[in-house]
């Protein structure tokens, strides 16, 4: 598959199939930082419990519109390496190319010293450590598909590579359908958060090398 491109941003991957703007990419990155680090101000602080859910309904007030419960997976925490099994159940609730693709940034992730230290620092901002995959595409009239793929593991057994490994235990996980309508998002929040994010973009989104 050409002309995929990815990036970190923060805790998550990023994977991006040919056909998605550079101005929708943007969109997708700055929505997903935000919304990461407001849930996680919130947790910290003690306004929320459920830091995944507050995560959910900042993206969902962007524009992110996610399929019902029952098509969400939770998958068994009993696998080989933690991203196989993850990339199964990407291919199973949004196809091959969305799979392929966050393969492609994984493995990038992978061989990138810098990306790799921030995505797993960041994963352990929590008192549990999670991290995402999120795969996207074009879709109509200004919208993005794709998957989130989120998955929270014991940080107690969380190590440096802890993507790769084959014994990390798993305490939850859920890959959902979602459509972002950018157009959206751009007309109405795009300014007030990238004024917000300025100055730590350059740290918190890294490009990979595909």
């Amino acid at each position: 598959m050409d002309n995929v491109q990815a990036s970190v941003v923060g805790a998550s991957v990023v994977s991006f199939l040919p056909g998605v703007s550079a101005q929708q990419r943007e969109s997708v990155q700055l929505a997903t930082l935000f919304a990461q680090r407001a849930a996680l101000s919130a947790y910290k602080d003690g306004q929320v419990e459920d830091w995944y859910s507050y995560y959910k309904n900042q993206l969902k007030y962007f524009g992110w519109d996610a399929t019902p419960a029952d098509a969400t997976y939770r998958p068994d925490p009993s696998r080989q390496r933690v991203v196989e099994q993850a990339l199964e159940k990407i291919s199973q609730v949004a196809g091959r190319p969305y799979a392929e693709a966050s393969r492609r940034s994984i493995d990038a992730l992978e061989k990138d010293g810098n990306a790799l230290s921030l995505f797993e620092s960041r994963s352990r901002n929590l008192d549990y450590a999670y991290f995402q995959l999120i795969p996207c595409s074009q879709g109509a009239s200004g919208v993005v598909d794709m998957v989130l793929y989120h998955e929270t593991l014991n940080i107690s057994e969380q190590s440096r590579g802890f993507l790769f490994q084959s014994n990390t235990t798993v305490s939850s996980s859920r890959a959902e359908l979602v459509r972002f309508n950018t157009r959206g998002f751009e007309h109405t929040h795009r300014d007030r958060v990238l004024a917000r994010l300025n100055s730590v973009l350059q740290k918190e989104i890294l490009s990979l090398e595909l």
